[in-house]
């Protein structure tokens, strides 16, 4: 059975003491009890769980979590949890939320407390906005190349994403034999309409010619030129796109929409009480850290989790 202060025969701790951390199940929890016993069992707490634990209507206990900030309204007369609903695409949320408030549905308290987790918006000279970049709208690439052709609006230039990859394709293909395209920012030997598609995607184009033998070969030179063009197109794009105040400010607006949007999510996991894990490490109390029980809620949350805390500050445990 064990040794006990170095006796033998006396019976082992797990004998004559509690060794795990118990359940604990008040018989008649609070509505906030009844909401923290149940997110310890689910990620996405039932509204009716929590008021049949609390002997409740689930009116009381909305208008109860809802007052405290545990829930927050969500469009179409749902709930999430404050830590998962003020996180991930915010500005997305607060859109829809908006849009529910205009449809009737009482929103505002959410959009109050959206709004305060918002990232705050990143001014246009602080963008780099790079020639290939997704948040840019379309509309936006085909201007560019209407400038570099000396031309007004493309009506047949197709600027699309798709794949992962942009094309770029002049339905006219008189366009590239106009001396923009052959000289000032392409080449006779690759059409222009390809040239930007690598200039987009940021990639090397491979030119072949024939030698003396009629053998196809690398153009060296020419390959050589056509990464010169390429870089250069995508150096004027850089001076372009920022020059307009109507398109600075659309641009501006763009990047925070699409990649400001995030709020980082502040879990809080105070209220997680561990059932069955241990009470003790050797003869010593043992309670996990409040950064460890965070992180435990976040995975739980998040359904995946990296631990990239510094050695010594306890992910073995965590995990």
């Amino acid at each position: 059975l064990g040794q006990h202060a170095g006796k033998a025969g006396d019976s082992a701790k797990i004998l004559r003491e509690p060794t795990v951390r118990s359940r604990k199940r008040p018989e008649k929890p609070s509505i906030r009890d009844a909401f923290v016993i149940v997110r310890n069992e689910t990620r996405a707490p039932d509204i009716e769980q929590v008021a049949k634990l609390a002997g409740t209507t689930v009116e009381a206990v909305t208008e109860e979590l809802l007052a405290s900030k545990a829930i927050y309204r969500t469009p179409g007369d749902g709930f999430e949890v404050a830590d998962v609903y003020l996180s991930g695409n915010v500005r997305r949320k607060l859109r829809e939320a908006q849009a529910a408030l205009e449809q009737g549905e009482d929103m505002q308290a959410s959009i109050d407390a959206l709004s305060k987790v918002m990232p705050k918006d990143i001014p246009y000279f602080q963008i780099e906005a790079k020639m290939g970049a997704t948040w840019i709208d379309p509309q936006v690439y085909r201007d560019f190349i209407a400038s570099l052709l000396g031309v007004g609006g493309i009506a047949t230039t197709d600027v699309r994403y798709s794949g992962g990859y942009w094309k770029v394709r002049f339905s006219d293909r008189s366009l590239n034999r106009r001396p923009e395209a052959e000289a000032t920012w392409g080449m006779r030997e690759y059409a222009f309409d390809k040239l930007l598609n690598a200039a987009m995607n940021n990639l090397t184009v491979k030119i072949m010619t024939k030698d003396a033998d009629g053998n196809d070969v690398v153009d060296t030179e020419a390959n050589k030129e056509a990464a010169e063009k390429i870089m250069k197109i995508r150096e004027e794009f850089t001076s372009w796109v920022w020059k307009d105040a109507e398109r600075r400010v659309a641009l501006e607006h763009s990047y925070n929409e699409v990649m400001n949007a995030v709020a980082i999510p502040q879990f809080d996991g105070s209220f997680l009480e561990f059932p069955g894990m241990a009470l003790k490490r050797g003869d010593d109390p043992f309670s996990l850290r409040s950064h460890q029980v965070n992180a435990i809620w976040r995975g739980i949350a998040n359904q995946r989790g990296l631990y990239a805390h510094e050695v010594g500050t306890g992910k073995t445990y965590t995990m």
